[in-house]
């Protein structure tokens, strides 16, 4: 029955995401996976070709997700206000509902993403992520502030971000204090670039 298939799927693939977030890609062992998932070896090969390829089932999607969320989402237009005129709850509001749309995306899955990743295709995908970003800041300076010198810190500044949203998703379970804490993260690194923006206008 499709439903009995469906059930043992679900089960290797929480299996193997517990196994990779415990020991990472190289140390996990379809052993294990099968043993936690209450099946056999080779009714694991059933459902997956390799060990590669179950973990790819488990990152894969939100790997494509983050880089069209990135690629595709909306700024707010504020680079040109300055940062004590600005009305921080109506930003903090606006960030909050662009949290909301990342933060599903944010979960243990992505944790394996960034973090278990080596000895796969996705071991590089860390630092693809900060330099999209990067990218990204060095987008605003080309925008905002021309004369902006020190292009070097939009990688910092995204690197930084990157890191902080990793430890937040390791410490907090909750998705609503996930949420929360991620929304003051793009907050703090949103202002922080302004102010960065705008002081090098002055250039």
């Amino acid at each position: 029955m499709q439903t009995k298939k469906d059930e043992m799927q679900k089960r290797l693939l929480e299996a193997a995401q517990k196994e990779f977030l415990e020991k990472g890609f190289k140390k996990a062992s379809i052993r294990n996976i099968v043993k936690a998932a209450k099946t056999t070896i080779g009714n694991f090969y059933n459902y997956f070709e390799s060990k590669e390829m179950i973990f790819s089932s488990l990152v894969d999607t939100v790997y494509k997700e983050l880089i069209y969320f990135i690629k595709n989402h909306q700024d707010v237009d504020v680079a040109n206000q300055p940062i004590e005129q600005l009305d921080i709850n109506f930003l903090r509001e606006y960030l909050g509902n662009v949290a909301a749309q990342l933060v599903p995306r944010l979960n243990d899955d992505f944790l394996l993403l960034v973090e278990c990743g080596m000895d796969t295709k996705y071991a590089n995908v860390k630092n693809e992520l900060i330099d999209f970003i990067g990218l990204h800041f060095f987008e605003h300076i080309e925008s905002y502030s021309p004369n902006y010198k020190n292009i070097e810190m939009g990688r910092i500044i995204s690197s930084q971000f990157i890191h902080g949203v990793i430890e937040i998703i390791k410490k907090y379970k909750d998705t609503e204090k996930r949420q929360v804490l991620i929304t003051e993260q793009i907050l703090y690194t949103a202002l922080g670039v302004m102010g960065i923006l705008q002081g090098g206008r002055n250039d």
